[in-house]
């Protein structure tokens, strides 16, 4: 064979060796610790609170394409306590800012501070 026969097929080998090094190694379980984790969800039609662990909510979740309520059997509870904020609507970037004190002495910013007074 000629030398650029080989090179490709070592290429291809070394292709194929990566490829199964990468797929062996990824893993799709959670951990234990997590997976059994228990979350409060809240009916948001009749309002009923329940309990799931993470792997029954994503298999609940993956079946039905949502959370469905074991009392009234509709898809849509959400997690309690959740906060949804929707693209600026009643959230602005001003409502994070800190409030400033107006009596506080201005000081220098960046490279223009005073050395000595």
């Amino acid at each position: 064979m000629n030398r650029t026969a080989v090179l490709i097929i070592v290429l291809i080998v070394l292709g194929l060796v990566a490829v199964f090094v990468w797929n062996s190694q990824e893993s799709s379980e959670t951990a234990p610790q997590i997976s059994q984790t228990s979350e409060v969800f809240v009916c948001s039609k009749c309002g009923a609170e329940f309990n799931l662990t993470l792997d029954e909510s994503t298999a609940m979740y993956q079946k039905n394409a949502g959370i469905t309520c074991p009392k009234c059997n509709e898809v849509g509870a959400n997690k309690r306590d959740l906060k949804v904020f929707v693209g600026g609507l009643g959230h602005t970037e001003e409502d994070e800012q800190p409030v400033e004190d107006e009596n506080a002495p201005k000081e220098a910013v960046g490279g223009l501070r005073k050395i000595s007074d």
